[in-house]
């Protein structure tokens, strides 16, 4: 039951994740040929990718201690 719950829980994040890429790659097309724009764009692809791989990591580490459980 735990286990369900957690999985919720990830699946969310996981959705908010991809949404946030969406919006920073949508922000990039639409930052034209302002540098600035598209530096912010760049920086939130990034982040939320690196925040992507957080959250996956997470995810099998819990699987795997609740798994010895």
């Amino acid at each position: 039951q735990l286990k369900t719950i957690l999985q919720i829980v990830f699946f969310f994040f996981l959705g908010l994740a991809f949404l946030a890429i969406m919006v920073g790659a949508f922000r990039y097309v639409a930052s034209g040929a302002n540098p600035e724009s598209v530096k912010t764009a760049k920086n939130t692809v990034i982040y939320e990718l690196i925040g992507l791989i957080v959250c996956v990591s997470a995810e099998v580490i819990v699987a795997f201690v609740l798994g010895r459980l």
